[in-house]
């Protein structure tokens, strides 16, 4: 080989050297072609402005950023944009963008910085919204507690907003040249748009005597006394069910919603997974890091031959011992988790890499249950490995909870690893939507995660620095309920007797509005509740002045709160409609000499509601003055809303709209005209 080399140099170099010049000159050529595709052509406007590649790119970017921010721009208006959450053909999803957040431009509603981070945080209080509705009925019932309320409320907001802004953070460090508030500008394009959305709904105005009219209509409310019987109350004096009755009431309802049953019983199961865990604990690796006083006396020397200002330890050694210490653990405890993480990767690499795989999935043994890595084998793993080191670590958590089914809530609601998130550069995935990213194959198709080979690769995190390490052992997609079992049986019996127990209550509602009518709502729920109760099943309590109003229900200055299962139209209608030959400025003293209650049935929470009438409580001047603003603007949303579902014109915000307005014109798609000049 050298002799060929040395025979045939001149003409090796010669060759490369006219590669070389060749390469040289055609890259003017190459770069040319690059700028001319980016400043090519793709629509003009009626007025002359272009529309090239370049801006074409830059739209799609910041509609990937918003889609992972704040996606709530993708919803119809009001509540959103009404862009297109999905790319369009071509390049029409773009261009309704740009077309948009020039509209907006135009009408000066675009702030800076701070707009951008507004639309986030906005983000962000929806989600809060979501977290109340959904955790709320929890606390009232009793099964949380509001300190674990509040506590859980704040932990997922300050999650997601670190993720959020991490986001930005993250996406601004991708895009060459641009700065995080080069980002937040970006953003605040879309507050803008909103803010253009919010004026245009906004639109009706009302006369001073239409206003009193509407906020009288929504406004109006009536005092109640009232209490919530649920069917569970009598589930004690329901017979069990022979198999056959259980059978005939779950097999209608194992694929149903809740929602979508008379009765608020569905058994359809959303997609779930078993799975187990490995924890490394930052604060036991913390905890685990032999001190050594020569290390630190070293940190505090060069520390101290920092500038003043600089420095971290400004005090003597012995009194800043204890904070070098803690720098000390925890600078050596993440080098010990970065070496703990690569004993894990290697271990399950050694026993995965032999496997064979098709279209990007592994195809696993039929004895795999037994050779694959088991989360106590990388427990000990990490445990040898780490000793070899001089650390004595003890065993990992291990949490096995592969008899159970975890869907995305459960997950989330789970201490420690439902917080945790995996990273992929910019994108955050977090372990509480792993059962619905699961495809048919049984894989996570944006972490190379399969059911039954432990993810190592990446690893998930939480807030705080511990790493978490999954064994997903099965998943399911969403679907109907295989059987009673599977629904749960226990499940299935309790629903079954508080149905039954609903229906009792519903025949006993006439009985049960005389009671209250003659001796108020206790001696209702007297005689509903028997005198022994179910195990788990509270005594109803009563709410005392309630206000009941035609589109919600306000807790008094005597009540805790609202029952989530009061606040149901069937109610409020019955009460309103009760209470609406009373003269509203009729004191309560005059009611209770001829006092008026209702017993009105309630399916979808298979319960009954009692209720008897305090007094009205029409809206005062006051509260008009105070809820006209929010009041009329709710009632403007409402009425635009419904204008433009019956117009057979587009809303003005749509592509086809705002194609219209501006004149666009696609320009083909060979066309090399430059976007500039």
């Amino acid at each position: 080989m050298l002799k060929f080399l040395r025979k045939y140099q001149l003409i090796i170099l010669a060759i490369g050297g006219s590669l070389l010049m060749v390469v040289f000159l055609l890259q003017p050529v190459i770069t040319s072609f690059n700028k001319s595709r980016m400043n090519r052509t793709v629509a003009r406007y009626a007025d002359g402005e272009k529309v090239g590649a370049l801006d074409i790119e830059y739209a799609s970017a910041e509609l990937n950023l918003v889609r992972r921010v704040a996606p709530v721009v993708f919803l119809d208006p009001p509540q959103g944009l009404g862009l297109p959450a999905e790319d369009q053909s071509g390049d029409a999803r773009e261009l309704q963008w740009l077309m948009l957040s020039r509209l907006a431009e135009e009408a000066g509603v675009v702030g800076g910085v701070e707009d951008g981070r507004a639309l986030v945080e906005q983000q962000i209080m929806l989600e809060a919204q979501v977290f109340r509705q959904t955790y709320l009925p929890y606390v009232l019932q009793g099964m949380m507690s509001p300190q674990d309320f509040s506590e859980q409320a704040e932990q997922q907001l300050s999650l997601l907003r670190t993720q959020l802004y991490r986001e930005v953070q993250n996406a601004a460090g991708s895009m060459r040249g641009a700065t995080e508030d080069d980002l937040w500008r970006r953003l605040a394009k879309f507050q803008g748009a909103y803010r253009l959305v919010n004026m245009y709904y906004s639109v009706p105005a009302f006369s001073p005597a239409g206003a009193r009219a509407l906020s009288k209509q929504r406004n109006d409310a009536v005092a109640v006394d009232a209490a919530v019987l649920p069917g569970s109350i009598l589930a004690g004096t329901v017979p069990e069910p022979t198999e056959a009755e259980l059978r005939d009431f779950f097999e209608p309802r194992a694929g149903t919603l809740p929602a979508d049953d008379e009765y608020g019983v569905g058994y359809a199961q959303s997609a779930r997974i078993r799975l187990g865990w490995l924890k490394l604990d930052r604060a036991a690796f913390e905890a685990a890091v032999p001190v050594d006083r020569v290390e630190l006396n070293k940190l505090y020397q060069q520390d101290s031959q920092k500038p003043e200002s600089d420095r971290r330890y400004p005090g003597d050694f012995a009194s800043e011992r204890a904070r070098i210490e803690a720098d000390y653990r925890a600078d050596r405890a993440a080098q010990l988790m970065v070496t703990a993480d690569q004993i894990i990767r290697a271990a399950v690499l050694r026993v995965t890499r032999t496997l064979e795989k098709k279209n990007g999935v592994a195809e696993l043994p039929q004895d795999w249950i037994n050779t694959r890595p088991s989360l106590q084998s990388l427990a000990d793993a990490v445990v040898s490995g780490l000793a070899e080191q001089g650390v004595t670590l003890p065993t990992p958590t291990i949490e096995q909870r592969d008899t159970e089914w975890f869907n995305a809530s459960r997950l989330q609601s789970t201490p420690d690893v439902g917080q945790a998130v995996y990273r992929l550069g910019s994108r955050f995935i977090p372990v509480a939507r792993l059962p619905e990213e699961i495809n048919e194959y049984g894989v996570v198709p944006a972490l190379g995660m399969q059911v039954g080979i432990p993810q190592v690769e990446p690893s998930a995190e939480d807030s705080i620095g511990n790493r978490y390490y999954l064994l997903i052992t099965e998943a399911r997609p969403a679907g109907p309920s295989d059987s009673i079992d599977d629904a749960g049986r226990d499940r299935v019996i309790a629903d079954y007797k508080s149905v039954q127990g609903y229906r009792r209550l519903a025949e006993m509602a006439d009985e049960l509005r005389a009671a209250a009518e003659s001796g108020g709502v206790v001696a209702a729920v007297d005689i509903a509740v028997p005198s022994e109760l179910p195990a788990g099943v509270n005594r109803p309590g009563v709410s005392p002045n309630l206000r009941v109003a035609a589109e919600r229900i306000d807790a008094g200055p005597l009540a805790r709160g609202v029952d989530p299962r009061l606040n149901a139209k069937p109610f409020r209608d019955a009460v309103l409609a009760a209470a609406s030959g009373i003269d509203p400025l009729t004191p309560p003293s005059a009611l209770s000499d001829s006092p008026l209650a209702v017993a009105v049935p309630l399916p979808q929470s298979r319960s009954l509601a009692v209720a008897r009438i305090v007094a009205p409580r029409p809206v005062t001047e006051e509260q008009f003055r105070s809820r006209a603003g929010m009041t009329l603007a709710q009632m403007s949303v409402e009425l635009m809303m419904q204008a433009t579902e019956k117009s057979p014109q587009p809303s003005p915000f749509s592509y086809e709209s705002l194609f219209e307005r501006y004149g666009l014109r696609s320009v083909g798609q060979n066309t090399d005209e430059p976007a500039g000049g």
